[in-house]
């Protein structure tokens, strides 16, 4: 089982941020998240909810509660993908609903393969 730091690690790696980068999001230090990812301390609740919304990760996982790192929250794409579908009629939307769904399968698919390249 992977450590707290080792998953506030991974989950600022999967949002494509550095070190730097995410302490400033989250309006910490950068040595103190670098303690953070090393397991050096560990930061209290309220820095650990900072960072799993700049992470975009529940908090829960960051704690190895769930093993879902995904947050309720919406990604960004996730959020663009269903306004367009929100413009839809409800009728549209169970006319189309198969479709809808692998347009999103197929995009999350491409945006995965786009960031394994980087």
């Amino acid at each position: 089982m992977s450590t707290l730091g080792e998953r506030l690690k991974k989950a600022r790696e999967r949002r494509g941020l550095t070190q730097l980068e995410a302490a400033q999001k989250a309006n910490i230090n950068n040595k103190t998240l670098s303690r953070y990812e090393n397991d050096g301390t560990k930061p209290d609740p309220e820095i650990l909810g900072i960072l799993s919304k700049v992470y975009g990760v529940n908090a829960n996982y960051l704690l190895g509660l769930d093993e879902v790192q995904q947050n309720e929250e919406k990604t960004q794409e996730q959020i663009f993908f269903r306004a367009d579908i929100s413009n839809l009629s409800k009728d549209e939307k169970e006319l189309f609903k198969d479709d809808i769904e692998k347009y999103i399968e197929s995009r999350k698919e491409f945006l995965l393969k786009l960031r394994k390249k980087r």
